[in-house]
């Protein structure tokens, strides 16, 4: 059994409480300074506290991001509501990329768990790609091998 907690990279978290102070400033601050209608004030405090609460649950993912391996699968979790979980023999290739820009994947096949901006493992599956972002991608990468040889 391999479990592997990344630590979020300083970047992530950088972005992630630049949009949360940003959205808190001016989801206080623009309806209060709007001279428009009530509904126009209400529906941008709304709108403001909408991008907050997004903003706090990938604050929420990055510190919530897990690789489990264990029994020929790998478990993977990213805050409240990212979970997969992938058979090994189902994995059909697995590179270090350097920089996994898709922090929640590509397409609408692909997915992402990361919490840094690189030293990500892109996972190839006949469902679609997997872009995770282990503390040490080589060593996980010989995990995975080791298990699919098991």
């Amino acid at each position: 059994m391999y479990t592997d907690h990344p630590k979020p990279s300083t970047a992530y978290l950088m972005g992630n409480i630049t949009v949360l102070l940003f959205t808190s400033i001016l989801g206080v601050c623009l309806p209060l300074l709007s001279n428009g209608p009530v509904w126009l004030r209400i529906t941008e405090f709304v709108l403001f506290q909408a991008l907050l609460l997004i903003a706090l649950l990938l604050l929420h993912a990055a510190f919530r991001t897990e690789y489990l391996l264990c029994a020929h699968q790998l478990h993977l979790r990213s805050g409240l509501f990212m979970h997969e979980t992938l058979p090994v023999n189902e994995i059909e290739a697995a590179c270090t990329v350097p920089r996994p820009f898709r922090i929640i994947g590509q397409g609408p096949e692909d997915k992402g768990f990361c919490n840094r901006f690189g030293n990500g493992v892109l996972l190839e599956t006949s469902h679609g790609a997997v872009y995770i972002s282990p503390s040490s991608p080589d060593e996980f990468l010989a995990r995975l091998q080791q298990e699919k040889n098991a």
